[in-house]
């Protein structure tokens, strides 16, 4: 399987495709959410409540992985997965929120995105990543 370059690599990030992030629990239990994020100067950002799992997670054990791909039976399949040590970060939170539902949604008027500006009691979760894999099929030769 081909690796990405670093541009395929940050074009692939800026599309709208789901993470999925990887959390420790108590006595070591895993826990997957799904979640939006953005990739700004190497570092994947999520927001997220305060009272998520993962948040709780993290702060007990901030080793994390995120997963994200696509799988197209025409076009070959792409992803990455990066993983390393999150910090949560309290500021700048609704800035985060309003830059995820552009990024999903594509405006700010979108009522998902009314809905999500409403909550106050949020976090942000950073991974500058200590590790990434990444995938692109469609560079195999056929």
């Amino acid at each position: 399987m081909e690796i990405m370059t670093q541009k395929e690599l940050e074009d692939f990030l800026s599309k709208p495709n789901l993470a999925r992030i990887a959390t420790v629990g108590k006595n070591c239990t895993p826990h997957i959410a799904p979640v939006w994020f953005l990739y700004e100067n190497g570092t994947i950002i999520i927001g997220t409540s305060k009272a998520s799992k993962k948040i709780k997670n993290i702060r007990n054990k901030p080793d994390v992985a995120i997963s994200i791909d696509i799988s197209d039976a025409k076009a070959g399949n792409r992803g990455a997965i990066f993983s390393g040590k999150a910090e949560l970060v309290e500021t700048d939170s609704e800035e985060t929120i309003k830059k995820l539902c552009i990024k999903y949604l594509g405006n700010l008027d979108n009522p998902v995105a009314k809905q999500l500006l409403q909550v106050k009691e949020r976090s942000i979760i950073k991974l500058k990543p200590q590790k990434t894999i990444s995938w692109d099929s469609s560079k195999m030769e056929k």
